[in-house]
């Protein structure tokens, strides 16, 4: 395998799995036992349990354990995984699948359609406080909300086993892009037998049990985790990889440096390189857009943050221009919106902001804070606070800078880990 960089330091929503490889005729393959890929995922992990995790170092590694009905191909289209496709009733809200009957955990017992149902209630149960419950609601499914909320048990939730390989989900109304959130970790299948024995240490090394590609074989904490190939695994005859190592190091800087030195095949690296990669090393660098929005959250349980105009000001005082362009510099888009725009079937209307010039932005964001009570006699005062890694320190900067020269906002910068 040719040694590849990935541009970009953004957290991936849906990241791309390790799949069993379709492997262009001719390609000259290297020997069974070479087949090891030596990435970088950052940083320690701090869940790899598919219904619990929500960062993107977790979710690279959850995308090769684990696989649900559908994942996505290099393009951002459906592809089938565990479902072999689906019925719709002519409502639009009944989706039943038939799913593969060949699909079976790295224990070697059958994939089934309990356990999708599992795996969906558990991650909508307020029990397990999962950071993503809220996406079981975006899919539509009904009694999402009620479930979520404690109002009704997860066992209402509108997903049942009709046999061992046909699921049936029942959504509220029609949601036309209900298909493509069967791609995403929170609804695949989890192994009850496996989690209720072990509880949260379901997901180490010797007790995990999983259904995509690869399984874990070693856990070193803030080191490296390995996983092997998934005898069991569905196409398994097509996986190409024997062995992944993900390796937990920070410092981009740190990462490139043993990329060059053919220590790692795979890894983010520092901005200020990306013009001279690109230059000397064109065809090492991968840089493809990213199913991501970098975006800062305001603590709106303090003041002065519970107030919206405190929030638009700050929020149009920022030159994305400058950060996309001058700072990062490597094609990232300038964010108005959340939804980013290479999302496949959507058109992005662009909002009042985007619309307007940087002046006007800025002439808005004073008068915004002015109403709620800060000026010249009454600087804002703001904590900026960002974990560990040097793109993330240098858009931090870049933000404090603007919010000072724009609107005489002081803004103190606090780093931690992850």
């Amino acid at each position: 395998m040719k040694r590849t960089l990935i541009a970009g330091t953004v957290a991936a929503l849906f990241a791309l799995p390790a799949l069993a490889a379709q492997v262009p005729a001719g390609t000259k393959l290297l020997p069974a036992e070479q087949q090891t890929f030596i990435r970088n995922i950052g940083t320690e992990p701090a869940s790899i349990d598919p219904q619990m995790v929500e960062e993107t170092a977790g979710s690279e590694i959850v995308n090769d354990l684990f696989e649900g009905l559908y994942t996505l191909d290099g393009d951002g289209k459906l592809q089938l995984a565990g479902a072999l496709g689906y019925e719709l009733d002519p409502t639009g809200t009944v989706y039943t699948f038939k799913l593969r009957p060949d699909a079976k955990w790295s224990n070697g017992e059958p994939v089934t359609a309990a356990d999708y149902v599992y795996g969906w209630q558990r991650a909508a149960d307020p029990k397990n406080a999962s950071n993503y419950a809220w996406f079981i609601e975006l899919t539509g499914v009904t009694n999402a909300a009620e479930v979520i909320q404690g109002k009704q048990s997860p066992d209402t939730l509108g997903i049942k086993a009709l046999d061992a390989h046909t699921l049936q989900i029942t959504l509220k109304n029609p949601v036309p892009f209900f298909l493509k959130t069967l791609s995403h970790y929170t609804t695949f299948p989890a192994p009850r037998a496996t989690i209720e024995k072990f509880g949260h240490e379901w997901v180490k090394p010797g007790n995990i049990v999983s259904n995509g590609a690869f399984v874990l074989k070693e856990w070193t904490p803030n080191e490296r985790l390995i996983s092997e190939r998934n005898p069991h695994y569905w196409d398994n005859q097509h996986t190409v990889l024997n062995k992944v190592f993900y390796l937990e190091i920070v410092s981009d800087t740190a990462a490139y440096n043993r990329y060059r030195a053919g220590e790692l095949h795979y890894t983010s690296y520092p901005l200020e390189q990306y013009k001279q990669l690109k230059q000397q090393s064109p065809q090492e660098l991968v840089s493809v857009p990213t199913l991501a929005t970098y975006y800062y959250v305001f603590n709106t349980q303090r003041k002065p943050f519970d107030n919206p105009k405190v929030r638009k000001a700050l929020s149009l005082a920022i030159d994305r221009d400058t950060i996309t362009e001058k700072i990062l510099g490597q094609g990232q888009i300038s964010a108005f919106s959340l939804t980013p725009p290479i999302v496949d079937g959507f058109e992005l209307k662009r909002p009042a902001s985007e619309q307007m010039s940087k002046e006007e932005r800025i002439k808005q964001a004073k008068a915004l804070l002015a109403e709620a009570g800060y000026g010249p006699g009454k600087p804002l005062d703001v904590d900026i606070l960002y974990n560990t890694n040097e793109g993330h320190k240098k858009i931090a900067l870049a933000i404090s800078s603007m919010w000072k020269h724009n609107l005489g906002v002081q803004a103190k910068l606090n780093n931690m880990e992850w």
